[in-house]
């Protein structure tokens, strides 16, 4: 019958698609990118080709026998594979040395992956919008980018309001973190730990510019 031929004929159908959907997804995941799902749905299908071409290809030159329904199996944990293998390649400082330096780009799609040190740490000072005569200062432990509504999150803070102290995470015998919304404020300086010295990173969120200090 026509119908069941189509029924038995999906897994074979779906393994077009899903080992590549797979490996783009544990690749975005793991690497915090984002891609537009047009693109996704027409990479998914390329490398899910490329996938079974190269698995098959394997299989017939050294003649191995498998089922039909362990051969899909292979296909989706080559797609997992696949995918965590080109993040760490993607994630090489080697790598993202020669992207800025030949091709002036960032592995990263948003500014905060790429001046953000998230092996030392980070500090912030944050300066609000609404108030000139006051300031956050604390260390990064998250953030959350999401255009106006993105956030972050800090400890061992301290929020000073005209030249004063208003309120910190000493004020509390537990630990204590403060989440600040990045649309309130105008722009923010970054500290990265060193040896000598702090290099401060002003980054003026009105212009979308950083300079160093």
């Amino acid at each position: 019958m026509p119908s069941l031929e189509i029924f038995h004929s999906i897994p074979e159908i779906l393994s077009y698609f899903f080992p590549g959907f797979v490996s783009i997804s544990i690749f975005l995941f793991l690497s915090s990118n984002e891609l537009e799902y047009s693109h996704i749905n027409v990479y998914s299908i390329c490398i899910s080709y490329a996938i079974k071409v190269l698995i098959d290809s394997i299989l017939y030159k050294f003649n191995l026998i498998y089922t039909t329904g362990l051969i899909y199996v292979i296909y989706l944990c080559f797609g997992v594979v696949s995918g965590y293998i080109v993040y760490c390649i993607y994630r090489n400082p080697k790598i993202k040395k020669a992207l800025s330096m030949f091709a002036n780009k960032s592995q990263n799609n948003n500014i905060w992956n790429d001046i953000i040190d998230h092996k030392f740490g980070t500090s912030l000072i944050l300066y609000p919008s609404f108030n000139n005569d006051s300031y956050i200062v604390g260390t990064l432990v998250e953030y959350e980018e999401n255009g106006t509504e993105s956030w972050f999150a800090l400890q061992d803070y301290y929020v000073y309001e005209n030249g004063n102290k208003r309120a910190s995470s000493d004020d509390y015998s537990y630990p204590a973190i403060i989440a600040v919304q990045l649309s309130h404020i105008d722009h923010v300086e970054i500290l990265y730990p060193s040896e000598n010295s702090e290099v401060v990173m002003t980054y003026n969120l009105q212009t979308s510019s950083k300079v160093a200090e």
